[in-house]
């Protein structure tokens, strides 16, 4: 069975969700072990972080700078970044 796209983002907003109300460690329990975590270009920290701990050291380190940090999604219309 193949996840449709809408599946997708569903799960992603879930975990957005569980990380804005339980901040990262809410979503280790549902993130996949070899996740990719792309920060776009024009950020400090740009760049691709590989697995679990790379991802929630990233996470972690935003959580802890910005108090009011919180994750969204927003619409894409194109595969293309912007």
């Amino acid at each position: 069975m193949s996840t449709s796209v809408e599946e997708n983002v569903d799960v992603i907003r879930r975990g957005y969700d569980v990380i804005n109300r339980e901040g990262p460690d809410g979503a280790r329990a549902f993130m996949d072990p070899e996740i990719v975590l792309e920060m776009p270009d024009g950020l400090i920290d740009a760049g691709s972080y590989h697995g679990r701990e790379a991802t929630m050291r990233t996470w972690h380190a935003y959580f802890d700078e910005f108090e009011d940090f919180r994750c969204s999604t927003y619409p894409q219309t194109s595969g293309r970044r912007r």
